[in-house]
Parts: C-alpha cells; sequence; structure tokens
C-alpha cells in the first residue's frame, strides 16, 4: 500500500511536470506569435483579404524551424495560381511575407526559396523543385530593404539575382558595386554574366571588363558546352552594341573552335561592321558547314547596309 502510495505520488510529480512544460511550450508559442503580429503591424499589417485567405499565416511565421516559414511563402505562390487568390493578395502582403522569412540569417533558407522570392519581386513566375510558383504579376519595390541583404547572400547566383532584381526595382548603387565584384568570381561564366549585366544596365564599368573577357581567352577549348556558351556572350556583345569591342572580336574570326567563329560572326554583323567583310567572305569556304552559313547570312545582312548608305 505504501509503494503504491509512493508510485501515486511519482506519477503524479510527472504529470505535473509535463503539464507545466506544455504551458510553458504554449506560453512562449504564443509570445511567439504575438511578436511576429507586431512586427508585421509596425510596418502596416497584412491587408484584411489577405489574412481572410491565410488566416494562420502569423502561426506558419512564428514557428523557429525556417523550413515552415517556406512552406507558407511556396503555399501562398502556389494559391497565385488561382485568380480569386491572386485578387486577395497584395504587393505589401508578399513584402511582409518576404521580410519575415529574411528576418534572420539567409545561411538556412533554401536556395529556390531565395531565388523564388527574387523573381517574385520582379513580377516573375518562380520555381521551388519542379513546382512551378506563381507571382503577381507585378514587381514588389516594397520588397526592396528586405531583398537587398541577398546582395551578401553565399550563393553568387543569388547575389547576381538579387542585383539584377534591384537594379529593375529602380536601385542602382549597390547592385552595381555587387556585379563589379562578381565579374572577378571563381566562375567563369558568372564573370561572363555579370559583365553583360554591367553593359546592359549602361554602366560604362562594365566595358572593360567584357574587353578584358574576350582577351582571356584561357581554357576557351576545354569542352563543346563551354565554347557554346562563350559564342553565345560574343553574339550577346553585339547585341549591346559595344563598338568596343570590335578588335577583339574580329580576332575571334580566326579562333579554332566553331562557335567561337559562328559567335563573332553574328557579333559583327548586328555592330554592323562593314570593314569585316573580307574577312568573313573567307570564312564562306570554311571547313564546318554552320560557320559558312553563318557568314552567308552576315554578308547578305552588310552588303544590303552597304549599298542603302
Amino acid at each position: 500500500m505504501k509503494r503504491l502510495s509512493i508510485e501515486c505520488i511519482i506519477l503524479a510529480f510527472l504529470i505535473a511536470f509535463i503539464a507545466a512544460a506544455v504551458h510553458l511550450k504554449i506560453s512562449h508559442y504564443t509570445v511567439e506569435v504575438d511578436l511576429v503580429k507586431k512586427r508585421i503591424e509596425e510596418k502596416g499589417g497584412f491587408s484584411e483579404g489577405f489574412l481572410k485567405v491565410f488566416p494562420d499565416i502569423y502561426k506558419h511565421l512564428s514557428k523557429p524551424d525556417p523550413d515552415s516559414k517556406h512552406y507558407s511563402f511556396v503555399e501562398i505562390r502556389l494559391w497565385l495560381n488561382l485568380d480569386y487568390y491572386k485578387d486577395k493578395i497584395t504587393t505589401k502582403d508578399m513584402a511582409l511575407l518576404i521580410s519575415e522569412i529574411l528576418l534572420e540569417d539567409t545561411v538556412d533558407i533554401n536556395y529556390y526559396v531565395k531565388d523564388s522570392i527574387l523573381s517574385i519581386c520582379e513580377g516573375k513566375d518562380g520555381q521551388y523543385g519542379k513546382t512551378r510558383l506563381s507571382s503577381l504579376g507585378k514587381p514588389i519595390p516594397e520588397a526592396i530593404p528586405y531583398i537587398t541583404k541577398l546582395l551578401d547572400d553565399a550563393y553568387p547566383e543569388i547575389r547576381f539575382h538579387a542585383a539584377r532584381v534591384l537594379i529593375n526595382l529602380g536601385v542602382r548603387e549597390k547592385p552595381i558595386e555587387k556585379l563589379l565584384e562578381l565579374v572577378n568570381d571563381d566562375d567563369a561564366n558568372m564573370r561572363w554574366d555579370a559583365a553583360l549585366a554591367l553593359v546592359e544596365i549602361g554602366a560604362g564599368e562594365g566595358i572593360p571588363e567584357v574587353l578584358k573577357l574576350l582577351r582571356n581567352r584561357v581554357g576557351w577549348n576545354i569542352s563543346d558546352g563551354w565554347n557554346w556558351t562563350r559564342a553565345f556572350n560574343i553574339e550577346t556583345i553585339g547585341k549591346l552594341g559595344v563598338t568596343e569591342a570590335i578588335p577583339e572580336i574580329r580576332k575571334l574570326l580566326n579562333d579554332p573552335h566553331r562557335y567561337i567563329r559562328i559567335g563573332a560572326i553574328k557579333s559583327l554583323c548586328l555592330l554592323g561592321v562593314k570593314e569585316a567583310i573580307p574577312e568573313i567572305k573567307k570564312l564562306l569556304d570554311d571547313e564546318d558547314e554552320y560557320v559558312r552559313e553563318a557568314a552567308k547570312e552576315a554578308l547578305e545582312k552588310l552588303e544590303e547596309e552597304k549599298k542603302s548608305e
């Protein structure tokens, strides 16, 4: 009987301890929910329509694990595929949601979530794994203060994406500084992307970097894939009208790789370099049929332009 009493006391103690722990956890969770709600309301608060569609949003955002916040973002992006819900959500709602997701260190945030956040800020659809995430169809300038921190993200691709998005939203100084850093990135594709982005947005600093990349041909013949990317970049220089690059591009008409020769032909054609007609004519006898075809098309266009002068 005495032993039974002791066991009852121990059991009662355990029940009381568990109850206290649960109460403490619930109290702490309630406090966290209130803190999130207060932060959001200090920034203007979610719209009434948004809260009707997502009544548990504060609970999701108050959970300590990043995945819960990420899920909230992904879930809302999925609902945006339905026009009914899209009409209930404002750009300010999405900006406030982004502010909470990016509140802490972004190291633990999934790469695709960060990339998708930047896409939605541009008004473009994003991707989460194989899942397409819809956007509001318009830019979200209210998110500028929150996505600026992604300029210092661990992933160079995210830093590049953040710079492009911020520039499109009207911010220039810091994003341009970041692009200038990326032209010295270890990845060759990132260097090209950053340099071409600088030229595209009218930042004069990008032209010397493009010329440097054209001159630095180390490793250009590593593989077909590598050369195809280089050729695309050379053609892009023509599309962007970088006339300063013409002397370097003309040299590439004699490059040993066909993709580079094709890229150079197309770029010179886009730049309207009629002085290169004799050199391009020589490529009508090139060993590669695609080079010959590119040369033929370029010559037709350049000679037509020459006649109309």
